[in-house]
């Protein structure tokens, strides 16, 4: 069956390609998709219809998103505001319905009566809240103030290990072990820990090394990290012989690289979601709308998401440590 295409169809079309069968679903859809990707965890489904709880009527229901009923108007073919007898009715039906609050959205706004009538809603003890949201294609000002492009500038600042010296200084017992394992002088050496004089581990070498890039803060202007770390009492293992140390010398250069990550938004803006409360005020671009699938079966908003870098909030970097793990030591003895 046929009926007169309103603006919101055929943008509607634009982005699906094909029309719903009945007049105001694109825009009970379109509410829906948006509302799925600004909640993606949440389930959202579309035409549903709902026993009363009093009345043990049907209610056909243009969306449901967790405990939440959803209702659209779209006015857009003679442009009229949403009033409130619509937003009144919605409330009606609510007493009736097992939903906590709900939902309104309109693509040509609303009256000044139809937005008193929804703020009473929150302050109204017999009433269900009713949060109201304008929901339309965007324009060119609507884009307007709003950040496009985000520049992330990361400075990483790191111990390189490969050209660190580290110097034991051994105990005389120790120095003396070594003239007999070693009588013809340099030879290299395995280290992996610390020990304690009865061969228990005192601290690996993993976990002292990746202590040092504590040792110094990120601001430092230094080329080297030069220190000695103590180690009274304590042995190293070479050739199964424990040999005593005192404490490490040691002398670390420090590395330096920056690296500029361009985030840019995927896609055009295309449709603009807003509500009246200020919490919500965002520009949904082609892509993640055209990445919306209606399941026809359940009737269920499918969104396939994944996690990136690029939906992490935004967070201010200045410098990154990174920390770095060394395992095998060459000592010249």
């Amino acid at each position: 069956m046929s009926y007169e295409k309103s603006p919101i169809d055929d943008f509607f079309y634009s982005l699906y390609g094909f029309y719903p069968s009945k007049a105001g679903k694109s825009f009970e859809l379109l509410t829906n998709a948006a509302l799925k990707i600004l909640n993606k965890e949440s389930k959202v489904f579309y035409d549903q219809f709902i026993d009363g709880t009093y009345s043990k009527q049907k209610y056909q229901i243009d969306g449901i998103i967790d405990n939440i009923s959803i209702e659209s108007k779209d006015h857009t073919i003679n442009g009229d505001k949403v009033g409130r007898p619509e937003v009144q009715n919605q409330e009606g039906g609510l007493i009736d319905l097992p939903f906590a609050e709900g939902i309104f959205s309109s693509a040509t706004g609303y009256t000044r009566n139809a937005k008193k009538y929804a703020k009473g809603t929150e302050e109204n003890p017999n009433a269900k809240r009713i949060e109201l949201y304008n929901i339309r294609p965007s324009s060119i000002t609507d884009e307007e103030g709003r950040v496009k492009t985000v520049i992330l500038d990361f400075h990483i600042t790191s111990l390189n290990y490969k050209y660190a010296i580290f110097n034991p200084t051994f105990t005389k017992e120790g120095m003396n072990i070594l003239g007999n394992l070693f009588p013809n002088g340099k030879h290299p050496i395995k280290l992996d820990a610390i020990l304690n004089d009865d061969s228990s581990v005192f601290l690996t070498i993993e976990d002292w090394t990746k202590s040092l890039n504590y040792e110094y803060s990120l601001n430092d202007d230094i080329e080297h990290l030069i220190g000695s770390a103590n180690f009274p009492d304590k042995y190293i293992n070479i050739n199964e012989n424990m040999i005593g140390i005192t404490n490490i010398n040691y002398k670390i250069p420090i590395q330096k690289s920056s690296e500029q990550i361009k985030i840019e938004r995927d896609g055009n803006a295309c449709l603009y979601v807003k509500n009246e409360s200020g919490t919500v005020d965002t520009l949904l671009t082609d892509i993640k709308m055209k990445s919306i699938n209606f399941d026809e079966k359940d009737k269920e908003i499918i969104f396939p998401w994944t996690f990136s870098i690029f939906q992490m909030p935004w967070m201010a970097f200045d410098r990154i440590n990174v920390d770095n793990y060394f395992n095998l030591f060459g000592y010249g003895i």
